[in-house]
C-alpha cells in the first residue's frame, strides 16, 4: 500500500491526466492482487517448475493449429519461450496495419477484435470478434512479415502468453522450416 501512495503522489506532482492516473493505479492494484501467486513456487526444483509450466501452458499451445502436429519436445521448447504480460482495459495489443512480431494466447480476460473500413470517406470500426480464455491470435505474424489485419483491444484486464517470431525460430532450431510451412 505504501507504493500505491508513492505512485499516486508522483502522478499528482507531475499533473498526469486523471484518466491515465486512474488506469495506472488500477493496473498496479490488479498486478498486486494477482501477484499473490508470485514466489509461490520459488522453492520448487527447476524440473518441477518446468513440469508446472508445461501443465499450465501446453493446452494453449496445442489449441493452435500451427502447433498441433509438433513433437512434444518442440512443444516444451515453445512453452519455455512464452512470456507473460498483463494488459489493461482499453489497451491495444495489436493494431491493424502494423508489422506483427508476436502471437498471443489468452490466459485470462476478454478482448475485442475490430477492423477499420473506409466507407463514404469515413473510417468506421467494425467489431468482427471477441477473444477470451483459451483463444489465440496473431499467428500470421509468426508465419509472415505481413501487416496485421485487425486491431485487438483489451476489454478487461488480460493476462496473455506472448510468443515472438524470434523466440519461436530459436526454439524450433533445425525444424523451423517445417513449422513455418504450416
Amino acid at each position: 500500500r505504501h507504493k500505491i501512495q508513492r505512485v499516486r503522489k508522483y502522478l499528482r506532482d507531475f499533473q498526469v491526466d486523471d484518466t491515465l492516473a486512474d488506469t495506472i493505479c488500477c493496473y498496479y492494484e490488479y498486478v498486486w492482487w494477482r501477484d499473490n501467486d508470485v514466489g509461490l513456487f520459488d522453492d520448487l526444483t527447476d524440473a518441477l517448475r518446468l513440469r508446472l509450466a508445461i501443465a499450465v501452458k501446453r493446452p494453449f499451445i496445442l489449441k493452435c493449429p500451427l502447433f498441433k502436429a509438433l513433437d512434444q519436445y518442440l512443444v516444451i521448447k515453445i512453452v519455455t519461450a512464452l512470456t507473460d504480460i498483463v494488459v489493461v482495459p482499453g489497451e491495444i495489443v495489436s493494431a491493424q496495419g502494423e508489422v506483427g512480431e508476436s502471437m498471443y494466447f489468452v490466459a485470462h480476460g476478454e478482448l475485442v477484435v475490430t477492423v477499420s473500413l473506409l466507407a463514404k470517406k469515413k473510417t468506421q470500426q467494425l467489431t468482427v470478434g471477441k477473444l477470451s480464455e483459451g483463444d489465440h491470435f496473431g499467428e500470421a505474424a509468426i508465419l509472415t512479415d505481413g501487416l496485421r489485419m485487425a486491431t485487438v483491444r483489451a476489454v478487461s484486464f488480460c493476462e496473455l502468453f506472448t510468443l515472438t517470431k524470434t523466440a519461436l525460430l530459436e526454439a524450433c532450431g533445425d525444424q523451423k522450416d517445417d513449422v513455418m510451412r504450416v
